[in-house]
């Protein structure tokens, strides 16, 4: 039997156990018991698990020197970007026992945000492919999903053969090329270059003076010592509704311009927010994701201005 095959027949035998029962938490005790525990963390039964799932049953196939051990499927494609197997693209055709991503977030394509699932390729069709999935609606089960569907964050392809069916290499990233003043401020204001140290690291090493940038930001949203002066004053009256974005917008897991990013709102693409909420200076949209996660996008800055208008 070739590891692809032992893959694939190990990933079958856990189809329909569900969370809570005895076998998802024999799935867990699997986990666990790696030695050493990917980062040191001890799964709980209440985790999250579809990248658990992924991660025994390459182990228990004898097949996790290829993919790496992992529980966070956004660190998981760092494992598989320096293993070589890493395939940014979530429209290519993928093959029998490639690892698909998903970013369900983002249903666009080219899909490049934060990945917060996971499978295992079971079959592939000419427009169709079958995924094994754990914690796909708390259980491991099948899904069917279209060959390059927005979601798809990208694929791994373990080299199963020992080297016969080598990774499509993820293209070397580019260096932005130098734009003006106003252009770097304006991505700034729409959250490419993070933020505090962060954002000054990353603008210092493209070769942008930091202080420069910063002072036009401060002048194209109207901060004068820490009070907006923006004419356009974010006053949206609705508390929850359609909104339209005007620039792109990072979606995130908490109210805050510090919090994890998980995705991206692009410009004309709208959201239903269901509550709006004011904190740390901005009026923050709260919705329910497709994932089932509540997540946050930011609508404005109180005082200042709209990232987009209630339609």
């Amino acid at each position: 039997m070739t590891a692809v095959d032992r893959v694939l027949s190990e990933a079958k035998k856990w189809i329909g156990v569900k969370q809570g029962t005895a076998k998802h938490k024999n799935l867990v005790d699997a986990y666990n018991s790696i030695s050493p525990k990917p980062r040191g963390y001890t799964l709980k039964t209440t985790d999250d698990w579809c990248d658990a799932f992924v991660t025994v049953v390459f182990d228990k196939a004898g097949a996790s020197n290829l993919i790496g051990r992992e529980v966070g499927v956004q660190r998981h494609i760092d494992i598989f970007k320096s293993k070589g197997i890493w395939i940014e693209d979530g429209r290519i055709k993928p093959q029998v026992g490639d690892i698909i991503t998903y970013n369900w977030d983002d249903g666009t394509q080219p899909n490049t945000g934060w990945a917060d699932h996971i499978g295992i390729v079971e079959k592939v069709g000419t427009k169709y492919i079958t995924v094994i999935e754990g914690n796909i609606s708390h259980r491991v089960d099948r899904r069917r999903i279209e060959i390059g569907h927005g979601n798809i964050r990208g694929y791994a392809r373990p080299n199963y053969a020992g080297g016969s069916q080598p990774a499509v290499p993820a293209q070397p990233e580019k260096k932005p090329a130098k734009k003006s003043i106003n252009e770097i401020a304006q991505e700034v204001i729409d959250g490419k270059w993070g933020n505090g140290s962060e954002r000054k690291s990353k603008l210092e090493s493209a070769g942008y003076n930091y202080t420069t940038v910063q002072n036009k930001v401060n002048a194209l949203l109207g901060v004068s010592g820490g009070a907006t002066q923006q004419s356009k004053t974010a006053k949206p009256v609705k508390k929850s509704g359609r909104w339209q974005f005007s620039t792109n917008v990072n979606i995130r897991s908490k109210p805050s311009i510090n919090s994890e990013k998980v995705g991206l709102y692009r410009t004309g693409q709208t959201v239903d927010i269901s509550n709006t909420i004011q904190k740390g200076g901005y009026l923050w949209g709260e919705y329910k994701a497709y994932s089932g996660n509540i997540r946050y996008v930011a609508l404005g800055i109180i005082g200042g201005i709209q990232y987009g208008k209630w339609i």
